[in-house]
């Protein structure tokens, strides 16, 4: 082989090294992005999964709530008191119940129908202004017979 052919041949090896090389490092780049894509799908996912729990859990509080509220009085029975309670978002939600259900009782209520987080609202009055905070009064001893409008308001 002649001094010409070798360096022609070199020079094939040093472009096919160089092209093998450059190969190379694009598959380790697409690689890593394929990992890295792969990666963020799984956190998504888990992510998904972990919203999807918490809904399903405040869903099965909520369940919880209405199962313990007292049974909605009939039409025609005494002592029946109507409640109608003005929601975050502008909803008006109305129950009746007995006067001898507590605060308490309405606030459930409220929290299994709207899916307000305990402590994080308050029920008032808004004329005159009275927020209801001891849970454990009958609606009669709050004053709440036989008719009371109500305001569901979000603490700050």
């Amino acid at each position: 082989a002649s001094m010409g052919e070798e360096v022609v041949v070199g020079e094939e090896v040093r472009a096919e090294r160089s092209l093998k090389a450059m190969q190379d490092a694009e598959y380790a780049e697409s690689l890593e992005a394929d990992r890295a894509r792969e990666r963020s799908e799984r956190e998504a996912e888990a992510e998904a999964e972990r919203v999807a729990a918490e809904v399903a859990a405040a869903e099965a509080a909520r369940e919880e709530k209405r199962r313990r509220l007292p049974a909605v009085p009939g039409d025609g029975v005494a002592g029946v008191t109507e409640l109608a309670v003005r929601v975050p978002g502008g909803a008006r939600i109305v129950r009746r119940f007995m006067r001898t259900d507590c605060v308490g009782d309405v606030v459930g209520f409220v929290e299994s129908e709207c899916g307000l987080a305990e402590g994080s609202w308050e029920l008032m009055e808004t004329f005159p202004r009275r927020v209801f905070g001891d849970y454990s009064v009958t609606l009669e001893e709050a004053g709440l017979v036989p008719k009371a409008a109500l305001v569901a308001q979000e603490k700050l």
